[in-house]
């Protein structure tokens, strides 16, 4: 790779598409996502889902309705992380989302609350 600078169509045709780490060329996030936390990290939070959606269901626990949610927006969020390992200059516009999450948790304490 030469040291000239890069144009944008270059910086558009590497974003496109699903490339390996070129050297000298820094990713959106500064690093490489590791694959295998984003593996763990989604299994995890998948099973949290399950076990708040059990407490939901047959222990009729509202506020497990709420972790769940938070769960979901978790497992999305690692998803686009395990995907950026292996495509490290994809972006995920998904992940620019803001997640629901805190407005479930303030509506969760203002009810407990009153």
């Amino acid at each position: 790779m030469s040291s000239k600078p890069l144009t944008l169509q270059q910086i558009h045709e590497i974003q496109s598409g699903c490339h390996a780490l070129i050297p000298g060329i820094h990713t959106s996030y500064g690093y490489v996502p590791s694959l295998a936390a984003g593996v763990i990290f989604c299994v995890l939070f998948g099973l949290s889902l399950c076990g708040h959606l059990f407490q939901a269901v047959r222990k009729r626990r509202w506020t497990s309705y709420v972790l769940a949610a938070g769960a979901i927006t978790e497992i999305i969020g690692w998803a686009g992380r395990t995907g950026s390992s292996q495509c490290p200059y994809s972006q995920v516009r998904l992940l620019l989302l803001p997640p629901p999450y805190p407005s479930f948790i303030q509506t969760a304490v203002q009810t407990i609350s009153d």
